[in-house]
């Protein structure tokens, strides 16, 4: 599958792919879809792609302006894929690469985005992503969820105020905040 940039600074630009299914890219069109959503929130911000991959959508935040983003991956080949594409852009000094996994990492508490597209085998861990996040994150965090769009979210909505559900296909993207606690 070829991947591309969809806008920004970056727009056109080719990226490096992993070969068969054991990686799912953010299709372009949920990609279009969800910067065109968090467009005026973008620029300066900072951004952590749980669950990167290739990068798609952390390189998609830097080419609209992100100030910052941290890719989380614990998969050794996709770190390979993601380190190529992260020089094939030439974007150093404007992102942290964080090997590990997404349900341990605590290094998200000062990121006004995090975007988290799990693979399809974790989804029922979810819930467990939703605790682990709302421990670390900032209080003002937006999370959004790339998930299929039949997938249950209610138990995620009592930890996470949910703001809206957008279906694109077979996907949905989901955007929660962080509730206040007391």
């Amino acid at each position: 599958m070829a991947l591309r940039i969809v806008g920004g600074s970056y727009r056109g630009r080719r990226l490096y792919s992993l070969p068969g299914r054991a990686t799912r890219p953010t299709p372009e069109m949920v990609r279009e879809a969800l910067f065109n959503i968090l467009s005026g929130g973008i620029a300066g911000s900072r951004f952590t792609d749980l669950f990167a991959g290739t990068g798609a959508v952390g390189l998609e935040a830097l080419s609209r302006g992100a100030a910052r983003v941290t890719f989380v991956e614990k998969s050794s080949g996709a770190l390979k894929v993601l380190a190529k594409n992260l020089a094939l852009l030439d974007c150093e000094g404007r992102y942290r690469l964080r090997p590990g996994d997404a349900f341990t990492c605590k290094r998200v508490g000062e990121e006004e985005y995090i975007f988290a597209a799990p693979p399809y085998a974790e989804m029922h861990r979810m819930g467990q992503l939703a605790q682990h996040l709302a421990r670390y994150a900032s209080p003002d965090v937006c999370w959004i969820l790339q998930h299929p769009k039949a997938f249950d979210i209610s138990g995620i909505a009592r930890i996470w105020e949910l703001l809206d559900t957008r279906v694109y296909g077979s996907n949905a993207l989901s955007f929660f905040l962080k509730l206040k606690e007391g």
